[in-house]
């Protein structure tokens, strides 16, 4: 399931235009299906108690990271199943986990060059 741009921006207690600006940004991960701006909703994280959703910690640290050119299947498989580390119980976690749980973004980081090689943000920096 995702959400349009609009629903997001719902979710997320923001304009669309703020939405449309953090995805220009890359802050936040859109892709195009049949032809509508679609935004996945596995990067909007809920705090029991709080009204409205947030943009996933560190995601356009990881995103800066990601070519464009990935596909929006396997960008999702890499935040859902990609495992980066160990959460407090011992439990493996996914990329997307690691991060909601507070996880340093450097280590996604890393795993995220060893899967899809240097990024745009890596190579400018160079």
């Amino acid at each position: 399931m995702t959400h349009g741009a609009a629903s997001a921006a719902h979710e997320l207690g923001v304009s669309l235009v703020d939405v449309q600006q953090m995805i220009c940004r890359r802050e936040l991960y859109a892709c195009v299906s049949g032809g509508r701006l679609e935004v996945p909703p596995w990067q909007l994280v809920r705090t029991p108690g709080e009204p409205d959703a947030h943009v996933l910690p560190h995601l356009g640290r990881v995103l800066a990271v990601l070519p464009r050119e990935v596909h929006p299947f396997v960008v999702r498989a890499f935040f859902l199943r990609e495992l980066v580390g160990v959460g407090a119980e011992g439990v493996p976690l996914a990329v997307r986990d690691w991060l909601a749980q507070g996880g340093a973004p450097g280590a996604v980081e890393a795993v995220a060059v060893l899967r899809f090689g240097a990024g745009p943000a890596l190579r400018r920096s160079r």
